[in-house]
């Protein structure tokens, strides 16, 4: 899923594979702030099951234009049309991470208050495309005071996009439910960039990674401030268990021996974390699975995947 993994996640799997050295990742330094939530938005979330996780991050002093040639030139090469610095850095932030971003001008979010709920049914809302969508009560819109403003994973509304006089923005990074998504995008004959990735199902951790990478790239392209703080709603949820991993099954499970030291290099270029589970009564691993691997990683037949396709 190399379009869900991001311009990142394939180099790291180009590492584990060859052993060529991997940069640090583009998110590893954040500009902006975790502690408490920035003023002038609040979101509430009332459909949990279907958006895990919310975050969003207002910035100041916004100036919208065209984005440097080295920026345009990336986006044409990935096939994504330049349209202004504050939404090219969303596209571009999605490429390197696999998460999709969504900016709001915030003078334009009536009463400067998001609802993320389920869509009446037959209500209406103009994308970005200038077409009027029809909604039925399974999609999940974002909504301010006026009603709905985008339809959540799929497409944002005309009424909030970011123009040429947007001074004020909010970068909402949000996770949602894959198969919600897919059903809407269906129904609705709208497929974007965003809900091809979203309908596979991302991590909620991938949501932070984004907003370090489109945070950094609006103070230096737009000349914006970030105010302190994010507004997450949802959080990281609960890491799962560390997976054991027996030694001898992956011989037996692939016909050949691969030694225990080999297992734990490949695990470990692959992001994974590796401990020798010292208690068990077979020389095993112990293996903390990384967010963007959570989804297909759960059992210990999937570690000796990674394994054997490395």
């Amino acid at each position: 899923r190399p379009d869900c993994l991001g311009v990142y996640g394939v180099a790291r799997e180009l590492h584990a594979a060859t052993g060529a050295p991997l940069a640090p990742p583009p998110w590893s330094e954040d500009t902006g702030s975790l502690d408490g939530d920035p003023p002038g938005i609040e979101v509430v979330v009332e459909c949990p099951e279907l958006c895990p996780r919310f975050t969003a991050r207002v910035f100041e002093g916004v100036r919208v234009g065209p984005s440097p040639l080295w920026l345009v030139a990336r986006l044409l090469a990935a096939g994504m049309r330049p349209i202004s610095n504050v939404v090219d850095i969303t596209n571009y932030a999605m490429f390197l991470s696999g998460q999709p971003l969504h900016a709001f001008d915030l003078d334009r979010v009536a009463g400067g208050r998001l609802t993320v709920r389920r869509a009446l049914d037959g209500e209406t809302i103009e994308t970005l495309d200038g077409e009027v969508r029809t909604l039925d009560e399974q999609m999940v819109v974002i909504c301010d005071q006026d009603g709905p403003t985008s339809i959540a994973a799929i497409m944002g509304g005309a009424r909030s996009e970011v123009h040429d006089d947007t001074t004020r923005v909010l970068l909402e990074v949000a996770s949602w439910n894959g198969v919600n998504i897919q059903r809407s995008a269906v129904r609705l004959g709208l497929r974007s960039e965003a809900s091809a990735r979203f309908e596979k199902g991302l991590s909620v951790g991938s949501t932070l990674e984004a907003q370090a990478i489109a945070t950094t790239l609006m103070v230096e392209l737009c000349g914006a401030s970030v105010l302190p703080g994010t507004l997450d709603v949802g959080g990281p949820g609960e890491p799962p268990a560390p997976l054991a991993l027996r030694t001898s099954r992956v011989g037996r499970l692939l016909g050949g021996d691969i030694a225990p030291a080999r297992c734990r290099e490949i695990l470990l270029s692959l992001g994974f974390e590796v401990d020798e589970l010292a208690s068990a009564p077979t020389p095993s691993l112990s293996v903390a699975v990384p967010h963007y691997r959570r989804g297909d990683v759960t059992r210990e037949v999937d570690l000796i995947e990674e394994v054997a396709r490395i």
